[in-house]
């Protein structure tokens, strides 16, 4: 049972991480839904639809996702550490949790200590593809969320997506 809680926390993490890169949607409010439907309308450029989640019709406060996906990266950490103390937890895409703003200046302290590193993908390579560089913009808060990690002494883990070996 406790094997099941870990795997479906893990799962569930994943997911999180991945729905709070995507634009959220909210239908409540009717002010919204001509913007929800442009940006439902969108398309990348080979023309196909941008990622887009849709929630249910109740509206999220800004940092809510960032806030409960913390909450539950610690309820983690102490139950892991609870049935082993030496588990090690490191976070995958996950940096804008490290702090309450960017660029990063408050910590979260309880997060902080609850991870013992953090994953990286595509910090120079592999954002859109293979072997393509990742726009010097993103590259930028990724390394300010990074160093920041590193002052409070946590691993980095970096993986970028190339096959060319200069790269």
């Amino acid at each position: 049972m406790k094997n099941l809680f870990f795997f479906l926390s893990i799962l569930f993490l994943f997911s999180f991480c991945h729905c709070e890169q995507g634009k959220i949607l909210s239908f409540s409010p009717k002010t919204k839904r001509k913007e929800n439907r442009r940006l439902l309308a969108q398309k990348n450029k080979k023309g196909n639809p941008k990622k887009a989640y849709r929630m249910n019709s109740r509206a999220f406060p800004p940092g809510f996702f960032r806030k409960e996906m913390a909450r539950l990266v610690i309820r983690l950490s102490k139950e892991a550490r609870k049935q082993k103390s030496s588990f090690i937890l490191i976070t995958q895409n996950g940096n804008s949790l490290l702090s309450y703003d960017y660029p990063p200046r408050r910590p979260r302290i309880r997060y902080l200590k609850a991870i013992h590193g953090v994953g990286q993908e595509s910090l120079f390579f592999g954002h859109s593809g293979m072997d393509k560089p990742t726009p010097k913009a993103e590259q930028k808060e990724l390394l300010a969320y990074l160093r920041f990690a590193k002052r409070f002494g946590k691993w980095i883990l970096v993986t970028d997506y190339c096959k060319d070996k200069k790269k």
